[in-house]
């Protein structure tokens, strides 16, 4: 089901969610890699950075606002690369989900399809299982 297009991102009902205070405008981000800055969230900018999730909406634009979080199970992200099913996959500077090639990046979860750089595709976000690529 890849594709390209999402202000509010799919997320199953098996997934896990958690809400928190955005610490930016962040109601373009949906779709995104996020991660945790001083208790608020805020996008992924390295594949370094300790995963949080991935944005599943957020209310309003406003920097207080409050942003759904998926942090276990299926959701849809954007790709920042090409991502073949299986693929650990990892944060980019712009947020989106690439393949985690690189020792010391942190694994946000397992490609459930392939997709291509920009596509809107499903992932299995494990953050329980996060840990560096060696």
């Amino acid at each position: 089901m890849a594709g390209n297009s999402a202000s509010r991102v799919m997320v199953r009902s098996s997934s896990t969610v958690i809400t928190k205070q955005v610490s930016a405008d962040s109601t373009a981000l949906s779709g995104k890699a996020m991660t945790d800055s001083s208790g608020k969230i805020t996008k992924a900018t390295a594949a370094t950075d300790l995963p949080m999730g991935i944005l599943v909406e957020v209310a309003s634009s406003s920097t207080s606002a409050a942003g759904t979080v998926c942090i276990d199970g299926p959701v849809f992200a954007f790709a920042g690369g090409t991502i073949t099913e299986g693929a650990d996959v990892t944060a980019d500077a712009a947020g989106d989900l690439i393949v985690t090639i690189t020792k010391g990046d942190q694994i946000w979860g397992r490609a459930l399809e392939d997709a291509a750089d920009g596509d809107f595709f499903e992932i299995n976000v494990n953050i329980a299982r996060v840990g560096t690529y060696a």
